[in-house]
């Protein structure tokens, strides 16, 4: 029925959403304790 075709349009998109914000969170977190475990030194690699 319509009733479930729009509940399961309404699960993929919030299910899709869920999915995006996890990686995002994720990567953040990654490049948060990359960056926090070297020292912001001039000369270092990763340096300007």
């Amino acid at each position: 029925t319509g009733d479930d075709q729009r509940l399961a349009g309404l699960l993929m998109k919030f299910g899709g959403a869920v999915i995006h914000w996890v990686a995002i969170t994720v990567l953040f977190i990654l490049w948060y304790r990359d960056q926090a475990d070297e020292p912001l030194e001039p000369g270092t690699a990763g340096a300007p």
